[in-house]
């Protein structure tokens, strides 16, 4: 019994600390683009879930959805570098109030 409680425990905490945000990224132009950051964003530990995309009806606009386990894991500069590194795209600021996080 002490064993499920413990293990119950640990997934509570786990569970607290995920946490989902979306990020719009500049340069994006093709599902090429979005592949190429998937690749280096997505393979990141500590990295759950991960889904980047073009936005419809705005040109060389796309958009990284990327939950985490933990939250410290991956810091949304980390994030922005690792954008960059995978070709000619920018993480855009979003305006306060406009960023999506669960």
């Amino acid at each position: 019994m002490k064993f499920l409680v413990a293990t119950g425990a640990l997934f509570l905490s786990m569970t607290a600390m995920a946490g989902t945000t979306t990020y719009n990224i500049k340069g994006m132009h093709c599902g090429a683009c979005a592949k190429s950051i998937e690749e280096k964003v997505c393979t990141q530990p500590g990295v759950t879930e991960c889904k980047a995309q073009l936005t419809k009806g705005k040109k060389n606009m796309g958009s990284l959805t990327l939950t985490t386990a933990d939250e410290s894991t991956l810091t949304a500069d980390k994030i922005s570098e690792l954008v960059g590194e995978a070709g000619d795209y920018t993480v855009v600021k979003t305006p306060a109030g406009k960023a999506k996080k669960n």
